[in-house]
């Protein structure tokens, strides 16, 4: 199986733990059914899986951003540093009410990131 097909099998398996935790009505045992999957696969998929998290730190769904930068935090995953840094610069430009929570959080996760990579 191709790298591409692969990533989008597993990409589709996240949107189906998602989907089944929310029409449960329980859209918080998605990130913690994420998690569990994330720490199940193997070293081949963990990369395709980081790539997948990576994309979804810049996405328009805050369902998405929310459950990656979760897993980013829970499994330090340092590949995803430039997306976090184009959503603080995004997040620099935003004057909604959350605006200066999220970048004052996406701040954090760069700094621990950053810190643990030294």
């Amino acid at each position: 199986m191709k790298k591409e097909e692969s990533k989008k099998l597993l990409e589709q398996e996240w949107e189906n733990i998602i989907a089944d935790a929310e029409s449960a009505k329980d859209s918080p045992r998605a990130t913690i059914n994420l998690m569990e999957n994330y720490k199940s696969l193997d070293t081949g998929r963990r990369l395709l899986a980081d790539q997948i998290i990576a994309e979804w730190i810049t996405s328009k769904d805050d369902g998405k951003r929310f459950d990656a930068l979760a897993l980013v935090e829970k499994f330090n995953i340092r590949s995803a540093l430039p997306q976090l840094r184009a959503l603080e610069v995004d997040l620099k430009n935003r004057t909604g009410p959350d605006a200066y929570y999220q970048l004052e959080k996406v701040r954090r996760k760069i700094k621990k990131l950053e810190s643990e990579s030294v």
